[in-house]
């Protein structure tokens, strides 16, 4: 009866230990699944400039990074909109790693634009000028035309941020983070319209 017994209780202590593992695999599992392999979603990082202004409260929900709503007029010192029928404003940031993890669109960008006449290329940094060219350039983003302003004064609170604006300085349409595939595919398409 004692043999019984022992071996009654060892194989419920093996089944309980079996039940243990298996539950904190399944746990282990959902964790990985859930916070390690999590897709890349676009995302945006709020830069604040380093003239003393701000460019927004740091937080997400209803005051998460936004671009310049559509209809709006924007201008930027030094750009003059008439120059081309359409300008792209990249505001960036030397700062933002999503800035840097979008230098092959934005290098894709550049060279599907490179032989168009109306439309242009223009990068906005909270930076100075000099830094933002040495950036672009290691990046190997050939951006030439770059200008130095607050993000608040674009109604950008977040980079990156694409804007593509009229001749008129009037906002077509933004972008906000690191596109997606099927978001730069949107940009390419609305460029070409």
């Amino acid at each position: 009866m004692e043999d019984k017994k022992s071996k009654l209780a060892r194989t419920i202590e093996i089944a309980t230990n079996l039940s243990i593992i298996t539950v904190a695999l399944i746990g282990a599992t959902v964790l990985v699944k859930n916070y390690l392999l999590r897709p890349a979603t676009p995302v945006a990082t709020i830069v604040r400039p380093t003239d003393g202004t701000q460019a927004g409260p740091r937080d997400s929900g209803r005051n998460a990074p936004t671009g310049p709503a559509a209809g709006t007029q924007i201008a930027i010192p030094g750009v003059n909109w008439t120059d081309s029928d359409q300008t792209i404003v990249l505001a960036l940031s030397d700062k933002c790693h999503f800035c840097t993890e979008s230098a092959p669109f934005y290098q894709k960008l550049t060279q599907e634009l490179a032989g168009r006449k109306n439309v242009r290329v223009v990068a906005v940094f909270p930076q100075d000028t000099n830094a933002a060219k040495q950036y672009l350039a290691g990046l190997n983003v050939p951006i030439t035309a770059v200008a130095q302003a607050t993000l608040d004064s674009l109604g950008v609170r977040g980079t990156p941020t694409l804007v593509i604006v009229d001749k008129s300085g009037t906002v077509q349409q933004s972008w906000v983070g690191r596109l997606t595939a099927e978001r730069e595919t949107e940009v390419f398409s609305r460029i070409k319209s």
